[in-house]
């Protein structure tokens, strides 16, 4: 079996025994009324998963193989992480539908940032920061939720630029 399929392996046989913890941060998109509530619960399991008294701290699929010389392992771990962003995006999408979010705002922006809070939690969960802390960084995340979620947040940021 080449290395790549063996890693692949590897990585399935992980991802099922810890599918609980990792499908607890996702099922919070869809658990909670609202979307601010459901990125804000997501954000708050991330920190409850990724510093388990026991378990590995931060996020395999987030901190692995960035810098594999397998480009199979890494266009694997880049389409879990794109899943991951995609699953995201569709949460905004409805809100949106469902007008729980301003007609102006730009989901693909907020998916991305959110999404990107959310792997920085992965590593520094990984570098043994505290869960307080981690904590502290979700509060400040959400913060900025209304400016990003409203109408003041531009539809496309190519004119920022």
């Amino acid at each position: 079996m080449p290395r790549s399929d063996r890693r692949r392996s590897c990585f399935a046989r992980w991802s099922n025994s810890t599918l609980p913890h990792g499908s607890e941060i996702w099922n919070a998109l869809s658990q909670m009324p609202t979307a601010r509530q459901a990125v804000q619960a997501m954000l708050q399991k991330t920190v409850e998963v990724y510093t388990q008294p026991g378990s590995p701290r931060g996020c395999l699929v987030s901190l692995s193989a960035i810098h594999c010389e397998a480009k199979a392992v890494r266009n694997f771990l880049c389409e879990k992480r794109r899943a991951s962003l995609d699953s995201l995006r569709r949460r905004l999408e409805q809100a949106a539908k469902d007008g729980d979010l301003s007609p102006n705002a730009n989901v693909a922006y907020l998916s991305e940032f959110y999404r990107t809070v959310q792997q920085g939690l992965a590593l520094r969960a990984r570098e043994g920061v505290s869960r307080k802390e981690m904590l502290q960084t979700v509060h400040a995340a959400m913060s900025v939720w209304d400016k990003l979620a409203g109408t003041n947040f531009p539809k496309s940021l190519d004119s920022q630029s």
